[in-house]
């Protein structure tokens, strides 16, 4: 046998060795469980009850919302939330005052308002009523047909 045969069956056989350790690592590998993910963002801590004061912070807070960019804004960067955001959709920008922010808890409606401002409207406020329901009573979405269903008999 020649040399260029020799090395050719050398090089056949490192290559059929390094596949069978491969495989055999992969094999191996599957039995391992998986790693555990990273560690969880800290959840928000809202207490059980809030006056309209402590609502009102929360809503003004979340009404922030994310940067357009999708980079997170920096914990602490300037100490004090922002006054005013710039909401955008599809195109479309509001000016959004936090700093008009304001919640009004009635008997079972949640009244918050917020000024927004844009070129074609001006500054104007925004009022969401939310219904809610009072103690013992059965609210949202799967007692809402049933309700429904009852006042129409």
């Amino acid at each position: 046998m020649g040399t260029g045969v020799q090395l050719l069956l050398v090089l056949l056989l490192v290559l059929l060795l390094g596949i069978l350790v491969g495989l055999w690592l992969a094999r191996r590998s599957r039995g391992y469980p998986p790693l555990p993910p990273g560690p969880c963002p800290p959840e928000h801590k809202i207490p059980n009850q809030l006056g309209e004061a402590a609502v009102t912070a929360q809503v003004a807070m979340r009404l922030v919302g994310a940067p357009a960019s999708g980079v997170p804004l920096a914990a602490g960067s300037s100490g004090a939330p922002p006054s005013k955001v710039i909401w955008v959709d599809h195109g479309n920008e509001v000016l959004v005052h936090l700093d008009s922010t304001a919640v009004q808890i009635l008997d079972r409606i949640v009244l918050v308002s917020v000024d927004l401002e844009s070129d074609q409207t001006g500054r104007t406020p925004l009022v969401c009523s939310f219904a809610v329901g009072g103690p013992g009573e059965l609210v949202g979405p799967a007692h809402a047909s049933r309700n429904n269903r009852l006042h129409q008999q």
